[in-house]
């Protein structure tokens, strides 16, 4: 099993660190659970500087997954500094197709997409 770390730091930098065999890289599944809020950072911060550090998140996390159509991205998580559907828009924006939200509870919930495949029609 690998795991994927991602890290953003102060500067807005994002490093990818990947635990264990590398030779499963791209994914087929990334799952996200109650740590994309962490890792973009508990802090106040402007409605604009939330969004930019979720579409560079979202932006690593789609090129890390397979290109075929069978990539997927699966967050578990609570409306942080950015709520719900405006990390759905995100997630579309970034090249996300098949965007929903499976479950969703007050501020939890449980929100996924797909990397179109490299055949499919835009």
């Amino acid at each position: 099993m690998c795991k994927l770390q991602v890290k953003c730091d102060s500067q807005d930098n994002v490093n990818l660190k990947l635990n264990g065999s590398s030779n499963l890289h791209p994914y087929h599944l990334i799952l996200a659970s109650l740590a994309l809020h962490v890792i973009v950072g508990h802090e106040k911060r402007s409605l604009e500087e939330s969004k930019l550090r979720y579409r560079i998140l979202f932006e690593l996390l789609f090129r890390n997954l397979v290109d075929d159509g069978n990539g997927h991205l699966i967050v578990g998580d609570h409306s942080g500094s950015l709520g719900m559907f405006e990390q759905m828009k995100l997630m579309e924006e970034c090249g996300f197709v098949d965007v929903e939200c499976v479950w969703r509870e007050r501020d939890m919930f449980v929100i996924g997409g797909r990397r179109r495949g490299k055949d499919e029609m835009s």
